[in-house]
């Protein structure tokens, strides 16, 4: 497992940051709000997408203009990276018509799914190759479709259709090719074997009808006798524009196919386009070049446009029946049955032949890889439904497979009758609900992206216990490095302390040695890491508070303190027992202990001699009336001013305000949420079961701390 060294540098509120990655395990990055977590991320995020970290500035640079001051980042050895924050969640799940962006790509393509797919394109690509390599067979489909649109059939009467102009002028009216011109045209024959044949015919047709009444000719102006009359009248009556053009088009497709079409065909054909072959001879000419055009037309395109992306497991032995037809049957063929055809088409029967022979394996690569499919499908449905089950969301999620590699996420609401589908879940899920299926969803994406650092931005927080248990324990499936982010590159950001507890101290949710913890501390832009070590960094919270007030090298307002909160865990009518009495009066400044909070029930020498017996088994040198003096209100503001712990700073700071109701006020007038801080944060009910230790690890933000050495620097004044 390598460790990278991340550095950041002037990006908003961090000036200077160093942490590290390591590769292949969860790396947990506990801070308290406002050390820069996001900034991280941001940080990390636009530097390997290329852009600029500027965005990042901190305002006091952006203010003031300052060039010499730019945001950085290096050490940073990923390239392909996913990240979990409000970003991912707007543009990628909960879309206004999509539960999930890319949702077959996510929740189905896989290693596995390409390799299978792979199979069976592999089996088929010969076929397809086959085709690329003959040119002529490209020609031949070209002409033959060609073909097939100058002869369009009419279906109902198995004859050709009329509707073509050129095909009604050669059956209905009788009219033959130019190039069959009767014997008394052939003076005119330098224009009829030119290639511009018809633009030649449809000039002089333009001129006879046009001008032909006029008695001369209307291109010399010769007078007309009966010879020319004569050959005017057997050149309209032999040929119209239509059946030029269209017998010149014909010709001239059966010219570029001749080394394919039999040549007595061909001529047999040909000549038979004149006004004396039978019209039914010559349909039936037509009708036979056409049929035998679209039987190869229709098989050489099936074949060379063929690949394995239009198979499926519905449609199996439709193809396997459609691919023997394929073989194209030559000595069927009365046109195009000659030796250079032959040769032209024999590697494509071969081909044809020996894919008829992988059906039966192809059949089964397919079924297999539908049932892979359909098993990924149940699988990913499961998966989910038993995390929604146990995270209690009443909700169903299925996936909707279609055609051509596309899918549907959708959520279902789990009604006593019958499931109801969630057409828009972005207002409809609460705001817990999205962020937990989201992050789910997210795990998908960022295996099926094969993301070499995930990122989590704070993904949890916000949930309660039941529903972060059902979350961790899912994405971190011990075990399934496949299926979950288990030994995956993962940098997760969090003010949550749970998951430290969960992950580090109690353990058993993922293995020892697959993640590691650190706590980021931002002092002035300056942030550090501490690793948090099991047992010597974290204990319970009972304990630590023991053993703060059995240390005597803490300063004595700080230990008694910690010892009042020891006996609010272990007792559980703390408010009646006589040592949290005696230290609370300590406390409150009261010259005479009582035991009520107003300080007005004076506790008994009785009380107060079990009070101290109770309290010198943790701090053996109490005496209530030297401490006293030690909390008197210019000796807790000297303390608070040698104290470099905040932490301690802040018990202090409590004291102080405790026994000065002045004081309190005035911090109340001064910075109303530092004296709700000071005063929650130290309340039994504000904690989990487990702390860091204090001596160790500042988890005072930044902000309090400023604010709490400006008011004690102001009661200075005060005092003096």
């Amino acid at each position: 497992m390598a460790d990278n060294l991340v550095k950041i540098e002037n990006c908003n509120n961090i000036t200077d940051c160093n942490f590290n990655i390591t590769d292949d395990l969860l790396n947990i990055k506990y801070a308290i709000n406002g050390t820069g977590k996001s900034t991280i991320a941001q940080a990390i995020k636009l530097s390997v997408d290329g852009k600029s970290l500027n965005e990042l500035m901190p305002f006091g640079a952006k203010a003031k203009n300052d060039k010499n001051i730019t945001p950085r980042i290096s050490g940073l050895p990923y390239n392909n990276i996913a990240i979990f924050d409000e970003a991912y969640l707007k543009g990628y799940v909960y879309q206004k018509s999509e539960l999930l962006k890319n949702t077959f790509d996510v929740m189905i393509q896989s290693q596995k799914y390409n390799e299978l797919k792979e199979q069976i394109d592999e089996q088929l690509k010969d076929i397809k190759n086959v085709t690329e390599e003959k040119p002529n067979l490209s020609k031949i489909e070209e002409i033959t479709k060609a073909l097939c649109d100058m002869l369009v059939i009419n279906s109902s009467q198995a004859t050709l259709s009329r509707r073509v102009k050129g095909v009604k002028s050669l059956l209905e009216e009788k009219k033959g090719a130019l190039f069959n011109a009767p014997d008394e045209l052939k003076e005119f024959s330098p224009f009829i074997t030119d290639e511009k044949s018809s633009e030649w015919a449809a000039w002089k047709f333009k001129g006879i009808s046009s001008f032909g009444a006029k008695g001369i000719c209307p291109y010399c102006a010769s007078k007309e006798d009966e010879h020319k009359k004569k050959q005017e009248k057997i050149f309209q009556e032999s040929f119209n524009e239509d059946s030029i053009i269209f017998s010149n088009k014909l010709k001239g497709y059966l010219e570029r196919l001749s080394s394919y079409i039999n040549p007595d065909k061909i001529n047999a054909l040909l000549n038979s386009i004149d006004i004396t072959t039978e019209r039914s001879v010559l349909e039936m000419q037509l009708f036979k070049l056409r049929s035998e055009a679209d039987y190869l037309s229709k098989r050489l395109y099936v074949l060379s446009h063929f690949n394995g992306y239009s198979i499926n497991q519905n449609n199996m032995d439709d193809f396997e029946n459609k691919f023997k037809e394929m073989r194209i049957r030559i000595d069927m063929l009365d046109f195009f049955n000659t030796s250079e055809f032959l040769e032209e088409i024999k590697p494509l029967n071969a081909q044809v032949d020996k894919t008829l022979t992988m059906i039966g394996n192809l059949k089964g690569e397919v079924a297999k890889f539908h049932r892979y499919l359909k098993d990924t499908v149940i699988a990913r449905k499961k998966d989910v439904n038993e995390f929604l089950m146990s995270a209690g969301f009443n909700y169903v999620f299925d996936i909707i497979v279609e055609e051509n590699e596309t899918a549907h996420a959708i959520l279902k609401y789990k009604d006593s009758e019958v499931d109801i589908e969630v057409d828009n879940p972005d207002k409809h899920l609460s705001w817990g609900e999205k962020n937990a299926f989201a992050l789910l969803l997210f795990m998908y994406d960022a295996i099926s992206r094969d993301a070499d650092l995930i990122i989590l931005d704070d993904p949890i927080s916000s949930f309660d216990s039941n529903k972060k248990y059902a979350i961790m324990n899912r994405i971190f499936k011990t075990g399934d490095r496949n299926n979950s982010l288990y030994q995956k590159t993962v940098l997760m950001l969090t003010h949550d302390f749970e998951p430290i507890i969960d992950y580090i101290q109690v353990g058993g949710k993922i293995s020892g040695d697959s993640v590691k913890a650190h706590y980021l501390c931002n002092n002035k832009g300056y942030v550090k890491e501490i690793q948090i070590k099991k047992n010597e960094d974290i204990c319970p919270s009972i304990l630590l508070m023991q053993n703060l007030a059995k240390d005597n090298t803490l300063p004595i307002s700080v230990r008694i303190g910690c010892l009042r909160k020891y006996i609010e865990y272990t007792e559980g009518e703390f408010k009646t027992h006589n040592g949290y009495n005696l230290l609370s009066s300590l406390i409150h400044g009261r010259n005479h202990p009582t035991n009520d909070n107003e300080g007005s029930v004076i506790m008994e020498e009785t009380q107060i001699a079990e009070a101290v017996k109770y309290i010198k088994n943790y701090i053996n040198d109490f005496n209530y009336d030297e401490i006293l003096q030690k909390q008197e209100g210019n000796n807790l503001i000297d303390e608070y001013k040698q104290q470099t712990n905040n932490n301690f700073k802040l018990l202090i700071l409590r004291n102080y305000i405790e026994q000065n109701k002045s004081a309190r006020e005035r911090l109340k007038n001064f910075h109303e949420v530092l004296r709700k801080f000071v005063d929650e944060t130290y309340h039994i009910e504000n904690d989990y079961l487990y702390s860091l230790d204090i001596r160790k690890f500042d988890i005072i933000p930044e902000y309090y701390k400023v604010a709490a050495d400006k008011f004690m620097d102001e009661e200075l004044k005060v005092s003096q």
